[in-house]
């Protein structure tokens, strides 16, 4: 079951632990009388009701982070249970017992034993607020002649709503103009700003010096916390201009930037000092990134409570500035939304940016029109300056193990990455890894991608066949998993063959050997290279025009194998194949290059292991070539083209290719032999 929110779904697990795994590596580790038996199997009955109780809260909090008012939708008369939606009203009929998978939160292969969760509405606190959510996990024990009920296990789980918070929180719909300074603080502590308030919002800020500014909320979860911790919730930036306007620096000097400028100094050390306590205790230091000026391009942090906005972070490029100095806050789409007043009047003002010039004097801006421009250090301008308050919000990442033994969950800020979990392990199953849906389209990158949202990944389980298993009957998926865990040499061997069908024409496919080629990725060898046991039927030429220029490169064949014929494979196997990279000439009398390639054709040396009609350096022989039998890949007087670039001819004319009598020859580009195309794994 799922429901979807304004940061996106919430997928609730259908199996946190695995079925009876551990509780029989717990028995077979113990001794054989009752009692330890026994001991063991309500030790693991209750880590079961347990666990089922955690799925519970997450669902909970899930539930009512959806709601507009952050408040529960069920009732104690329709409370939270897996088989009901967010306001307790039941999706699927149950009965105490039931073993339907959308009944309850796990169910043994056996169907003997079921884990269920129910959430009762959270009691209310002395401020009128609901802070915890608690509860209960479920396990009972069926008999196997009726389903009865024969035993049953419960544990509870309690969790805290907002830990962070010493307060109340205003009702949902309150407009940031009328929230308080200290609930704007406990919203974005919560990391509940977006929502509550929009990007542009606005709230007055007066300082002690008497003079009020209009702050406007550029964006959520944008600026990094200097503790590490994740992302600020809130980043504010004036409205308009202060009164007054400063000089970035006195000399004319950009050396240093930033973080050495004068302004800098003044604005987190005088300007911050006249903004009131009760907003200075919500401010959060972050990192601001800047170049270092006429000094250098380098990029350093600076960590600020106040700050200057860059050039890339009001028009998200680089005309005047360096490159890598933050990304575009939202609120600046077009001109009109940079240009400020002061006092009412059209006016420049200062960016953080040095400028990238010839001189070491001047920093970026931005002009009346709110065009991207730049002056010298010493010149008065506006000041536009923000600050960010609070915590980004916080997601529950469930694992679910399909079966597999149980994974913890983990809670982490948007934009934090996940830890990758110790491997779940399923007997007479390998765990292949973890996917966004349990359809199991999308693998979840733990280097890359991070949580936005409440998270399930879904384990992917494979079935490997025994060693000594035909090749043919493997899937792709299968065969991959063996190559990428260094076993593909102790389940098959060379020369073994696999069919497949490409456009309707049936092909043999035949290991050429073991880790021989390289990963483009720079991660080691492919562990399984195939190819053709037989050529197409199917006749190419390499060049439409009688050229080895560029060699296999450059070639017309090259863009076919790795276009067309890559994406006319199934793809399964298209998902299994690992570019590599390939050596070759750049045609008569040039240098040798290297292609990254999904597909490709073999050279003269990888073929015949010395070079007749080729220049040296294009790979190293496959070992199925080691019996000349294997050369013949075509039946009749023909041939089959091979990616060298020829050596002989005296002209740049001419590719390699197999005659049908197993001898390297020379063809015009432009001629029309067969293809044996090979990939690799």
């Amino acid at each position: 079951m799922s429901f979807s929110s304004r940061r996106g779904g919430f997928a609730l697990p259908t199996v946190l632990i695995s079925s009876i795994i551990m509780l029989m590596v717990l028995l077979s580790a113990a001794s054989s009388t009752s009692a330890v038996r026994t001991s063991l199997k309500t030790q693991y009955y209750n880590q079961l009701s347990g666990e089922a109780a955690d799925a519970g809260v997450v669902y909970a909090k899930a539930c009512i982070a959806n709601e507009p008012t952050k408040t529960p939708g069920w009732t104690n008369d329709k409370p939270l249970k897996v088989n009901t939606d967010c306001k307790g009203d039941v999706v699927t009929a149950c009965t105490d017992g039931s073993i339907d998978p959308k009944c309850s939160v796990v169910v043994t292969d056996d169907n003997r034993i079921i884990a269920t969760f129910s959430v009762p509405v959270p009691p209310k606190d002395s401020d009128n607020k609901y802070t915890e959510i608690s509860a209960t996990g479920r396990v009972v024990l069926l008999r196997s002649n009726d389903s009865s009920v024969w035993r049953e296990f419960k544990q509870t789980t309690s969790s805290s709503l907002y830990s962070k918070l010493t307060g109340s929180l205003p009702e949902i719909g309150t407009t940031l103009a009328n929230c308080t300074w200290k609930e704007i603080k406990l919203i974005a502590e919560a990391g509940l700003g977006d929502d509550y308030f929009n990007i542009g919002d606005t709230k007055d800020l007066t300082l002690t010096t008497g003079e009020t500014l209009t702050m406007q909320i550029y964006d959520f979860n944008h600026d990094d916390k200097s503790d590490g911790s994740g992302k600020a919730n809130i980043t504010f930036g004036t409205k308009d201009l202060m009164a007054s306007k400063r000089i970035m620096n006195n000399p004319d000097t950009n050396v240093g930037g930033w973080d050495a400028s004068q302004s800098r100094a003044w604005i987190n050390t005088t300007l911050y000092n006249t903004i009131p306590s009760y907003v200075q205790s919500s401010i959060k230091p972050v990192i601001k990134k800047t170049s270092v000026g006429y000094s250098g391009y380098s990029i350093i942090n600076s960590i600020d409570k106040l700050f200057l906005f860059s050039e890339v972070e009001l028009f998200g490029s680089n005309s005047f500035s360096y490159y890598g100095e933050g990304t575009k806050y939202p609120i600046f789409t077009d001109n009109a939304s940079r240009a400020k007043k002061q006092s009412g009047i059209a006016s420049e003002y200062w960016l953080r940016s040095p400028s990238r010039a010839i001189i070491a004097s001047t920093y970026d801006l931005v002009d009346m029109a709110g065009n991207s421009s730049g002056t010298y250090a010493t010149v008065n301008n506006g000041i536009c300056f923000g600050f960010a308050i609070g915590n980004s919000p916080r997601y529950s990442v469930i694992f679910n193990s399909q079966g597999g033994s149980a994974v913890t969950s983990q809670n982490l800020e948007v934009g934090e990455k996940i830890t990758e979990p110790t491997a779940p392990t399923k007997l007479g199953s390998v765990f292949a890894g973890w996917y966004k849906e349990a359809s199991y389209t999308n693998a979840w990158n733990f280097s890359n991608d991070t949580v936005t949202a409440n998270t399930t990944l879904y384990a992917k389980w494979l079935d490997i066949p025994a060693v000594g298993t035909p090749l043919e009957s493997f899937s792709w998926e299968q065969i991959a998993y063996i190559s990428e865990h260094g076993q593909a040499d102790t389940y098959f061997d060379v020369g073994n063959t696999k069919n497949i069908t490409i456009s309707g024409e049936s092909l043999v496919l035949q290991i050429y050997d073991f880790n021989h080629d390289n990963k483009s990725d720079s991660s080691g060898k492919a562990g399984i290279t195939f190819g053709l046991k037989d050529a197409t039927t199917s006749k190419a030429s390499i060049k439409s025009i009688p050229s080895n220029e560029g060699g296999w490169d450059e070639s017309d064949i090259r863009t076919w194998t790795n276009g067309s014929l890559f994406n006319s494979l199934p793809t399964n196997l298209q998902t299994a194949i690992k570019p590599v990279n390939k050596i070759s000439s750049g045609g008569y009398q040039r240098e040798l290059r290297t292609s990254v390639d999904k597909i490709f054709l073999f050279s003269e040396i990888e073929v015949f292991g010395a070079i007749t009609n080729s220049y040296s350096g294009e790979g190293v022989k496959y070992p199925i070539f080691d019996n000349s039998s294997n050369w013949i890949k075509t039946i009749g007087y023909e041939g089959w083209w091979m990616r060298s670039a020829s050596a002989m001819g005296g002209t740049n004319f001419f590719y390699c290719f197999v005659r049908y009598d197993n001898v390297s020859a020379y063809a015009t580009s432009e001629g029309s032999h067969h293809i044996v195309f090979g990939f690799a794994i």
